[in-house]
């Protein structure tokens, strides 16, 4: 489920509110203040309250997030901020939703982190990290998810960490930031974890927050052995059940899993050719 700034939808609910009360005022074609409207006033005026009520409900009743997923993505490299191109967007685009986690929350950072301190301050993790502190996030206020590989360890790896705080007795709201078809790609993944029995069927609530698309990413992600690889993972997601239930880490790499995903970077670098 996408989630918008709900400040930017009970403003456009009020807008249209005043709106409908102006239109209620035009004056008749002649010029003379006749009471004569297109649209009965009355009609209008109801019109206008109940926007004016909806506006007010979603500022009085505002739903806050407990955590905002970065995954960790590629695209080109930043050379001034030494980062991937999709780490920063959904690094800047998660920061505009900050005013939308509930207070004490989290940012959770979610990728693969390496190993020993220089292998860390390479991996990508750190580069968001640092992006976030730069604009103001301090360390209390993220959370590292530093053992995922891929975007189905993202979601499962992170929902496990999270799950393991346990400081919740009500679903926990939780939303991914990355391109649209990538974020479908997440739902997928969430789904199938519910579904499986990985994770309670009330135990999150999830949305995300979209980042722009390119045309790069929409072939790559249309592309066949992106589909077949996406389906595979899904048929196989059952290898990442603890049998005292749960999700579990991964040691061991699927070799099958290898040979698609092979089969995808071969694809993507024919499509940014």
């Amino acid at each position: 489920m996408e989630i918008m700034k709900k400040e930017k939808v009970a403003l456009i609910f009020f807008v249209i509110s005043i709106s409908l009360f102006l239109i209620g005022f035009i004056p008749s074609q002649t010029g003379a203040v006749t009471g004569n409207r297109i649209i009965p006033f009355s009609i209008i005026q109801i019109m206008g309250f109940i926007s004016l009520m909806i506006s007010l409900l979603m500022i009085l009743k505002r739903e806050s997030l407990d955590y905002i997923v970065i995954p960790s993505g590629g695209g080109k490299w930043d050379h001034e901020n030494k980062m991937y191109s999709e780490d920063k967007e959904r690094a800047k685009k998660g920061l505009e939703y900050y005013n939308e986690l509930e207070s004490g929350r989290y940012f959770v950072i979610s990728g693969y982190k390496g190993e020993g301190i220089g292998g860390i301050r390479k991996g990508q993790p750190y580069s968001i990290y640092k992006f976030l502190r730069k604009h103001g996030i301090k360390p209390d206020q993220m959370i590292v998810e530093g053992k995922s590989h891929n975007s189905l360890e993202n979601v499962l790896y992170t929902l496990k960490k999270l799950k393991e705080k346990g400081d919740f007795n009500r679903p926990v709201k939780i939303a991914f930031v990355s391109y649209p078809d990538h974020l479908k790609r997440i739902e997928d993944f969430e789904k199938a974890a519910s579904d499986r029995g990985l994770i309670g069927k009330g135990d999150f609530e999830f949305y995300g927050i979209p980042t722009s698309e390119n045309l790069d990413e929409k072939a790559y992600e249309n592309s066949p052995a992106r589909r077949i690889l996406h389906r595979y993972k899904i048929a196989s997601i059952n290898r990442y059940g603890s049998k005292k239930s749960g999700i579990k880490y991964i040691v061991k790499k699927d070799p099958a899993e290898n040979f698609i995903k092979n089969a995808v970077k071969l694809a993507k670098k024919f499509l940014n050719k």
